[in-house]
């Protein structure tokens, strides 16, 4: 019986088991994505909408925390 088959049975399978993927190839990925226009304005924005959705409720909190005391 052999321990694998002489193909890999999917894409993915194939994918994972080549090993001269290397950090360089991930880092040059990431900076691909970081040139993509739509992709950082859609961080931008998700980031904005983040820091502000955290502010509120922080703020929030200092002011309902009186209204209910630990007993």
């Amino acid at each position: 019986m052999q321990s694998a088959p002489p193909t890999p049975p999917s894409y993915a399978q194939a994918s994972r088991n080549r090993k001269d993927e290397t950090v360089l190839e991930y880092i040059k990925s990431l900076l691909k994505l970081m040139k993509n226009l739509n992709f950082v304005l859609i961080l931008i924005a998700y980031s904005i909408n983040l820091a502000v959705y955290s502010a509120i409720t922080t703020f929030l909190n200092q002011m309902i925390i009186p209204l209910y005391p630990v007993r």
